[in-house]
């Protein structure tokens, strides 16, 4: 009497295909028959999803667990955007102090405004401030002056007077310089 024994694996039909190939070597026709996994079994779809899922995690974890990754730039403290960050801190700190509470007057030395690296430079440090100390006012100029470019912000620091500053609440004038170096430096003076 025979039994039927399941076995560990099992032959499927709707796992396997017959292809038929058919193909010209040295002017001579040739069938070809072969039978080939089909991808439309549910267990090749699984394996090729679940390796596809383990080779990308393993390209994730080779690119943040390199040296140059930004993880480990981070934790190192030398990833660019925490140096500009600090950057920014650094000034803002330096805004605060300087206005004392009050409107300010900044003024600016040594820059080139036709140099687009000083040029960026002196309009980050004339925004930043701006914005650092909203909603007290910074004045690089009158009030009557439309600042839109570096060049306009070097031109209209030369007509604000210390009586006019005083009438707008200003108390402090900082002034920031650059040596021909390229070394900034800030100074912050009482008006009078």
């Amino acid at each position: 009497m025979s039994q039927n024994v399941p076995l560990p694996y099992h032959y499927k039909a709707s796992t396997y295909h017959f292809h038929h190939f058919a193909c010209r070597i040295d002017g001579v026709e040739t069938d070809s028959h072969v039978w080939a996994p089909s991808l439309e079994s549910p267990g090749m779809m699984d394996r090729a999803f679940w390796l596809l899922v383990v080779l990308a995690a393993g390209i994730l974890l080779y690119q943040n667990l390199g040296t140059a990754a930004p993880i480990r730039q981070m934790s190192s403290g030398t990833l660019a955007q925490l140096s500009i960050e600090r950057r920014l801190a650094t000034a803002d700190g330096l805004f605060r102090s300087a206005s004392d509470g009050a409107n300010l007057s900044v003024r600016f030395t040594g820059f080139d405004p036709t140099d687009p690296d000083q040029g960026l430079l002196l309009s980050e440090l004339y925004y930043r401030s701006v914005y650092t100390l909203y909603p007290a006012r910074v004045f690089a100029g009158r009030d009557d002056q439309l600042i839109r470019y570096p060049g306009e912000l070097l031109a209209a620091q030369q007509t604000a007077e210390a009586g006019w500053l005083e009438s707008h609440g200003v108390r402090n004038r900082l002034n920031i310089t650059r040596d021909s170096s390229g070394q900034i430096y800030s100074q912050c003076r009482p008006l009078r």
